[in-house]
């Protein structure tokens, strides 16, 4: 299924996270999140990268995670005030940032 962008406010999600607003920048997240079909990085497991063996299955369950992560990350950071953008550590999984936030 393939969402507008428009639907979505990427231009930061309302509230951005700022210390004090946890559950409304969360709630947020996961409704942006399932609306763009992208929630599957902080769902499952990364899989295993493919190589040469790989089934046409394994490379397109991969693809599909790493698209996950790589938007879910863009959108989380979009979201996060000066504040806690400067206080954490970059990171690559959006696994990691999500339950990062949750402190």
């Amino acid at each position: 299924m393939v969402v507008g962008v428009s639907i979505v406010d990427l231009d930061g999600v309302k509230p951005k996270r700022n210390g004090s607003n946890f559950s409304d920048w969360k709630l947020k997240i996961e409704i942006t999140l399932s609306i763009l079909d992208l929630g599957l990085a902080l769902s499952e497991d990364e899989p295993s990268k493919p190589n040469n063996e790989s089934t046409t299955e394994q490379k397109a369950k991969y693809e599909k995670y790493d698209r996950s992560n790589r938007m879910s990350l863009m959108i989380m950071k979009r979201s996060l005030g000066k504040t806690i953008c400067g206080a954490i550590p970059d990171k690559d999984n959006a696994e990691s940032l999500w339950y990062m936030n949750t402190l």
